[in-house]
């Protein structure tokens, strides 16, 4: 699945959820199976302005139950900067290596805002994502 196709989904599915990316954040999981087609999505958490909690044990526990080959972590930032946050750059390491475990893949993490998209997938990310 192609980086824009898959902002694409999720800013469907955040309009669909009636979740105004400039108010709150929120956390969304996008499941989908060994050819990348979307299975499912999660919805993590809702938070505040600034933070939500993206719980490493109820994403895996949404892929596992889903028989997910590989997640799209998604929550939007409503400052407008795309730019992870060191914990954004933790938690992803830490879902990825969790997944790893039952040979589900970290496809990327996307943060989103209003006008803007942030992947840790992306070539140019200083924070990539290991193998």
């Amino acid at each position: 699945m192609q980086d824009i196709q898959a902002e694409n989904i999720l800013r469907n599915i955040y309009a669909a959820e009636n979740i105004d990316l400039g108010i709150c954040e929120v956390c969304i999981a996008l499941l989908v199976n060994r050819r990348n087609k979307v299975v499912g999505y999660y919805k993590v958490s809702q938070g505040g302005i600034d933070s939500t909690t993206m719980d490493i044990k109820m994403i895996t526990k949404a892929a596992l139950d889903t028989f997910s080959s590989g997640v799209i972590l998604c929550h939007n930032h409503p400052s407008g900067s795309p730019k992870p946050s060191r914990a954004d750059v933790d938690t992803t390491e830490r879902l990825r290596k969790a997944l790893q475990l039952f040979d589900i893949s970290l496809i990327d993490h996307i943060i989103l805002t209003e006008d803007n998209a942030f992947y840790f997938s992306s070539e140019t990310c200083k924070y990539p994502m290991r193998a």
